[in-house]
């Protein structure tokens, strides 16, 4: 097994529920990842802290849940992110700031 193939083998698709919310997000790493939102969440000077996420967490008084989605053992980072943004897309999340992956295609689109 590569190093790539085997940093990709404990990947997991996540979601954090709001009470009027959802976020898909992709890590490697998740209890690094869940201690990352909890301070992107409160503190002022992270530049993560205007994610729409973050103030739809902050405007509900902090109520959210995060959960693993899925598992999804792969080879590298491109595979994942296409993979949360499958996800992100069927489940409609309303709270993901950005893309996590945009296709050829969509960038020729919007230039």
């Amino acid at each position: 097994m590569t190093v790539m193939k085997k940093k990709y083998s404990n990947a997991i698709i996540y979601r954090i529920d709001t009470i009027d919310g959802l976020y898909i997000g992709s890590t490697i790493h998740y209890q690094t990842r869940k201690s990352e939102h909890k301070h992107n969440l409160y503190n002022e000077s992270r530049k993560d802290f205007k994610f729409e996420v973050y103030k739809n967490i902050r405007k509900n008084n902090g109520i959210y849940v995060i959960s693993v989605y899925k598992t999804y053992p792969c080879n590298n980072n491109i595979e994942l992110r296409k993979e949360e943004r499958r996800v992100a897309d069927e489940l409609k999340s309303n709270l993901n700031t950005y893309k996590p992956y945009v296709s050829i295609q969509e960038q020729k689109k919007m230039n």
